[in-house]
């Protein structure tokens, strides 16, 4: 290959020069969109320009023509140049660690960082001398480019170059720790940036133009007149489908400085799913300006594009897909928390998700249904995220009880409280508490009177077994589905798309607790095994949800249940208060429902909540501490730790699997898995029923695409949601 200008990259080709102004097209962008101040503008502006010259050396542009592997850090070099142009030392640190932190083992040996001082005389100073001189070849062309861009010619042969040695010495990991809060944020921001900016050019991407101011034709109500005005943040009740979502992005507008980051946070993914297509049918944004981020992303792209012809333009365009919504690109994100936490725990490129968040909206739909140890991860990292970045938060729920209250006053302490009760349009109840002092086993015979009347009837049932065997003891009902965790990811998906479309919602559905948060989902009437009363308000919440029933629609709980089965679940202590505090024959009115929780909550947390809130609160902060940017982490906290969920094959599908596996469409392949808690897996596995083969666990279940895993009957205690 004959070339007149030093190569970026390759497949396509894209010369240093075109490859280094379409990284500051985007890092300008982003600059713009967070709102940097100039001196931080100016800084990133030299970390760009300057972030890959050490690519002109010979062994680096021989191999993009087709050589062998370089093994050089060309970071490296580019950094001794900015440093012997004289750029600021936080210019100098960003362009050297933009592929890898500090404490990287390639790094610090090429760099001298990690070796003895014998050790680099004899051996790393000769190394680098010897790279300096492959710069040669292309210097004067270097020199020109960066006079054309506005720099001063280079007064120095790279001969001159210094060693980064000495330079990188002086900011080891205690010494940044202790170095000023201004040079540690502008550090996080510099290489944040410059990383974002470099992946999203090397994609041959550009950041979305703005958002354009909304234009929504709605008659707002009163609570969300008040979210449009109110500045800070905000603690928001109201009941579902009173238009929360709306609400909240009216805040997060009016609250906006610049193009800041707007962040939708929800508990699943199903919930996070919904919403994405609800914002981007919406008025206000679009397709290109949400984008959503949870575990099964990559798979779910890949479900949208796939047809029986073309696996491997599907999966092409996924990733592609999937790698974009990780970026800098959509000002909208629609998320779970762990995608928030994971910036704190400092691996990877945190600090270009710590950078994006520079000033962000974080919006926490269904606060309420985070157990004890989210909720001090979520609580830890919001308040250091509010005092490091200058982020603002609306907290919703349909109840807030006094107790969880109190703990997000510790986040936010000055948040404006709105409530939509006052109003006459939410004042009137949606629901009427029936206590039935049966299990629910025992009521199919009520389900099926209300089947028999038209009534579109949702029954919820704490375990997967339980919800198996009440689904197949109404097998003559035509018209019903079966949703839990324990499906495959592609049955999952095809019921899910079925509960959630109009035209097919099944008028019977049986249900987990799968079917509790943020689900667009309205039902005559429920059936429910008694739960926490948080959780049994939230099963209600799929019932009447847009009030518009003539009066008051049933909710059933039964109170019976097999505590030995349930206590894996839930706090038995909490499903007691939850039964004798409730309002039982009562509509369900707002003092009602929040006279139910603060009796069930007087005391807040059960002393086991309260021990794993603290005992997460403790290495949350500890994990906090070690954060440092230009490092990586060396606590001993994994954030996989925080994940307990194991994928396994079952072993009816393990043939299926084999040829998705050796036909290598592996995303084929995983939609043939069932995620278990890691209890759940570690009890089948002591039972014998979990083998080792291949690239998944195999379960020695049987498996039915109606039905879900079915568990074995002795192994059935551990068999929950």
């Amino acid at each position: 290959m004959s070339v007149t200008e030093p190569l970026a990259k390759t497949t396509p080709p894209q010369t240093l020069r075109e490859h280094t102004q379409e990284v500051w097209e985007a890092a300008e962008a982003m600059g713009h969109a967070l709102q940097l101040p100039p001196p931080l503008m100016k800084a990133l502006r030299d970390a760009v320009w300057l972030h890959d010259v050490g690519k002109i050396a010979d062994g680096f542009q021989q191999m993009l023509q087709g050589g062998q592997r370089w093994g050089y850090r060309h970071e490296l070099l580019s950094a001794a140049v900015a440093l012997a142009a004289g750029c600021p030392e936080d210019v100098v640190l960003a362009i050297a660690t933009h592929h890898r932190a500090l404490n990287d083992k390639e790094l610090g040996a090429q760099s001298g960082l990690h070796a003895m001082e014998s050790v680099w005389q004899k051996h790393g100073v000769s190394q680098w001398r010897s790279r300096l001189r492959e710069m040669e070849t292309w210097w004067t062309w270097l020199s020109q480019f960066l006079e054309q861009a506005g720099y001063a010619p280079l007064s120095f042969s790279p001969a001159e170059l210094p060693s980064l040695r000495d330079f990188l010495f002086r900011f080891s990991k205690s010494a940044l720790k202790q170095s000023p809060d201004e040079l540690r944020e502008k550090l996080t921001l510099l290489r944040g940036v410059l990383i974002a900016a470099d992946h999203l050019a090397s994609g041959h991407h550009t950041v979305p133009p703005p958002l354009k101011p909304p234009q929504w034709n709605y008659s707002w109500y009163p609570f969300q007149q008040q979210m449009s005005g109110a500045k800070g943040d905000v603690l928001l009740e109201a009941p579902t489908g009173s238009g929360k979502t709306e609400a909240s992005l009216l805040w997060a507008m009016h609250n906006r400085q610049g193009e800041a980051r707007i962040f939708y946070m929800l508990p699943t993914q199903a919930s996070i799913n919904a919403m994405v297509e609800r914002l981007r049918r919406s008025e206000a944004f679009g397709e290109e300006a949400v984008a959503p981020l949870h575990a099964r992303v990559l798979q779910q792209e890949f479900q949208q594009r796939y047809s029986e012809s073309d696996y491997l333009q599907a999966a092409q365009e996924a990733r592609a897909r999937t790698d974009l919504y990780r970026q800098f690109y959509a000002p909208v994100k629609v998320l779970t928390p762990f995608q928030i936490i994971k910036h704190l725990f400092g691996q990877g490129y945190f600090e270009v998700g710590l950078a994006e968040l520079r000033q962000a909206l974080i919006i926490v739909d269904e606060v309420h249904a985070y157990d004890a140890r989210v909720q001090a991860l979520l609580e830890t990292s919001l308040r250091y995220l509010r005092e490091e970045f200058g982020i603002r938060a609306c907290f919703m729920s349909a109840t807030f009880p006094s107790f969880l209250k109190e703990r997000l006053r510790h986040v936010v302490p000055h948040a404006v409280e709105i409530s939509a009760y006052g109003e006459p349009r939410f004042g009137q109840p949606r629901h009427r508490l029936r206590v039935l002092d049966a299990p629910l086993e025992e009521c199919i015979h009520l389900i099926r009177e209300d089947l028999s009347a038209g009534k579109r009837v949702l029954v919820v049932c704490n375990r997967v077994e339980q919800a198996q065997a009440v689904y197949q003891q109404l097998d003559d009902i035509p018209s019903r589905r079966l949703l839990h965790a324990r499906f495959t990811y592609r049955d999952r998906a095809t019921i899910e798309r079925q509960v959630l479309d109009k035209y097919t919602q099944p008028q019977l559905l049986v249900a987990t607790q799968a079917v509790e948060v943020s689900l667009d989902i309205s039902y005559d009437t429920c059936y429910t095994e008694l739960a926490p009363v948080d959780d049994l308000l939230q099963r209600f919440g799929r019932v009447n949800r847009a009030g518009k029933a003539d009066e008051p629609a049933l909710v059933w709980v039964c109170a019976q249940y097999d505590a030995d089965r349930v206590k894996r679940i839930y706090d038995i202590e909490r499903l007691q208060r939850t039964l004798e505090h409730a309002p039982d024959g009562q509509e369900l009115h707002y003092d009602a429902v929040l006279e139910w929780l603060e009796k069930v909550y007087a005391s807040g947390w059960t002393e086991k909540e309260q021990r794993i809130y603290q005992d997460t609160l403790s290495a949350m902060l500890e994990v906090l501490s070690d954060l440092t940017p230009l490092y990586e982490a060396e606590h001993c906290v994994d954030f996989d730790s925080l994940f307990d969920t194991v994928e396994v094959l079952p072993s009816c599908l393990q043939e299926e699997y084999l040829r998705r596996v050796t036909a290598k469409e592996w995303l084929r392949a995983h939609e043939l898995l069932v995620p278990l808690r890691y209890g759940t897996f570690q009890g089948l596995k002591s039972n014998g029923l979990i083998e080792r083969a291949g690239e998944a666990p195999v379960v020695l279940l049987d498996y039915d695409s109606q039905l879900g895993l079915l568990p074995r009957e002795h192994i059935s205690e551990t068999w929950i949601v």
